[in-house]
């Protein structure tokens, strides 16, 4: 188990290279997968789609975004709370750039969720969250 743990470490080398040395590119190329499933998901019922989108009056629309900005700031704070009681010291600039990596993992599964915000958190600052 350990050798395919570290054969799958050497493969990922040079995507883990190019994404730190690109991560706008990567932001990009994320952003435009998901426009591609996004496309996918609609292909047969686009009409409907736009058809609801439409009927939405735009001040739903709006506080819908609103609320859930609202949410993960909110979500974000507390798990800042949460590290300052178990005695970590991590700075709002650190913290939410690591909840977001942890929000998109809670889209496969929890746990899987917020280990990838722990790992995010020790990557941006070593130090303050051990």
């Amino acid at each position: 188990m350990l050798r395919v743990v570290r054969g799958f470490s050497r493969a990922i080398r040079p995507v883990r290279r190019f994404s730190r040395r690109h991560p706008t590119g990567v932001t990009v190329a994320g952003a435009l997968v998901v426009v591609a499933a996004l496309a996918v998901a609609l292909a047969g019922d686009y009409e409907a789609f736009i058809r609801a989108f439409q009927a939405a009056p735009v001040w739903i629309l709006a506080a819908a975004a609103a609320l859930q900005v609202i949410w993960l700031a909110v979500r974000s704070e507390t798990w800042g709370l949460c590290i300052s009681s178990a005695g970590g010291t991590v700075a709002r600039r650190r913290l939410y750039p690591a909840a977001a990596v942890g929000y998109l993992g809670n889209l496969l599964n929890g746990q899987f969720g917020l280990a990838a915000r722990i790992a995010a958190l020790r990557r941006a600052d070593p130090h303050p969250s051990c």
